[in-house]
């Protein structure tokens, strides 16, 4: 089997497994991981803040977007852009992000777009991670064209999950971006940095 055959095997389980979670259980699990990534070193610090509207079945972070905004951070989110690329925009209230491609809500286009090499800390969703840093997303590439080209230092990935959808280990591609934290309900794991090479 390929590399992708492994992805999209990996890809239809997680799909499965999250489609047998109701949304109580999932505002549980992302009021918990709001709570760590409030309460870590990496969000206290950051001045700029990268953060995602999620779609169903993912952990919902506006809880982080409120405490960031409450402490004085600038809060940006994800637009999708020709060539599967992202770009970021800041809000300032939740109510200004707007119904984007696939549907995701996403700021609106009057928003200027910040660098992301002034972002300090970036969450990201996907359906898999593992505890060496890999992600595997839903396959659009997004993430991985967007933050593969920056600096490995700046931001700091964080990926957001379910404990259920880390595994030891997940198949990645030399195109990958790895993330440098990884945080769910259960814990918060700092990455190896020897783990991202």
């Amino acid at each position: 089997m390929t590399l992708e055959d492994d992805k999209a095997r990996l890809r239809r389980n997680v799909h499965f497994v999250q489609s047998t979670m109701g949304p109580e259980q999932v505002t549980r699990a992302s009021v918990k991981i709001a709570e760590r990534v409030i309460a870590c070193p990496e969000f206290a610090s950051a001045e700029r803040v990268a953060l995602y509207a999620a779609t169903e079945g993912e952990i919902d972070v506006r809880a982080v977007f409120e405490a960031g905004v409450a402490a004085g951070k600038c809060c940006v989110f994800p637009r999708c852009r020709e060539g599967n690329q992202l770009e970021f925009s800041q809000i300032e209230q939740w109510d200004e992000l707007v119904p984007g491609r696939y549907g995701i809500y996403e700021p609106p286009e009057s928003r200027l777009p910040i660098a992301l090499s002034k972002v300090s800390l970036a969450l990201v969703p996907g359906l898999a991670f593992d505890r060496h840093g890999g992600r595997l997303g839903r396959g659009g590439g997004y993430y991985d064209r967007t933050f593969l080209k920056l600096s490995s230092s700046n931001p700091k990935l964080m990926g957001v999950a379910h404990s259920i959808q880390v595994f030891d280990a997940i198949p990645v591609g030399e195109h990958d971006r790895r993330v440098d934290l990884l945080v769910t309900e259960a814990t918060l794991i700092q990455i190896a940095a020897a783990n991202l090479s």
